[in-house]
């Protein structure tokens, strides 16, 4: 069996497992293979290195621990470092846009969606770690854990701003639904002012391919096509007015906001 002559030290090491963060030492580096001592009078001097000889099969062994090479082959036999800067930078963003996303997710009022896209935080989860909005291509591994968090905001927000031209009024007034006025506990009390209460934000997004379908079926009928064949806005004008495709849609008294039996 081939024997490899390596400095004591090396040798002699086991390997050592720790957790924490590895700190940057501020004492001095010494040169390879020598370790400072102090004699008895307190000066420092340089221990004399003895080799001693390690079987071969052993050597990995004590690979994991020690920048050391191998005398029969010459490569480095040095395990790579994950607690890397990058690494670690990286891991803070993440728990960072985590806790973003949790913040996110505990308010899901029409009112608060709106002021979440507002706020730029869902644009920055979607700068971070999506394909550009309106795109399909490369994305960050952690973008299916935001993707539906990120696009339903958005998918709300486009509804508010295409086809509510930005009226929020107009916007929350149109999917607000009949609130519960509570009883007074004794006849002298002060009435309670009704709760504001909207259609979840979820089922809005749900809704709008079914919203789009129903209105475009409704603009394909022969009597919105003008005599050269062209469909006519002011056909279209003269029967809806300057609706927009959801109060078309509620007019046309086909507005749902649940999946219906025989589309499934």
């Amino acid at each position: 069996m081939k024997n490899i002559s390596l400095p004591m030290g090396t040798a002699t090491r086991e390997p050592q497992l720790n957790n924490q963060i590895p700190q940057c030492s501020n004492s001095p580096k010494h040169s390879a293979g020598i370790v400072p001592s102090t004699d008895s009078t307190g000066g420092a001097h340089q221990k004399d290195i003895h080799p001693i000889t390690l079987p071969a099969d052993n050597l990995s062994a004590h690979a994991h621990d020690s920048n050391i090479t191998s005398a029969s082959t010459g490569r480095d036999l040095q395990s790579p470092d994950t607690n890397t800067p990058a690494s670690l930078h990286e891991a803070a963003l993440l728990d960072n846009l985590s806790q973003v996303v949790e913040g996110l997710e505990r308010c899901e009022g029409l009112r608060d969606i709106v002021e979440q896209v507002e706020s730029g935080k869902v644009a920055e989860i979607r700068a971070r770690y999506g394909p550009a909005e309106g795109r399909r291509g490369t994305a960050d591994a952690a973008w299916p854990r935001f993707r539906n968090i990120v696009s339903k905001r958005e998918r709300l927000y486009r509804i508010l701003k295409e086809e509510f031209s930005g009226d929020k009024e107009r916007f929350f007034s149109f999917f607000s639904v009949p609130s519960v006025t509570k009883k007074r506990k004794r006849p002298q009390d002060e009435p309670v002012a009704p709760e504001e209460r909207f259609r979840s934000f979820r089922k809005i997004v749900e809704a709008a391919p079914w919203c789009e379908a129903d209105v475009l079926a409704e603009r394909q009928k022969e009597q919105y096509y003008g005599a050269d064949g062209e469909f006519s806005s002011s056909l279209w004008g003269e029967r809806w007015g300057s609706m927009n495709s959801w109060e078309v849609w509620r007019s046309m008294e086909k507005e749902h906001y649940e999946k219906k039996k025989d589309s499934i």
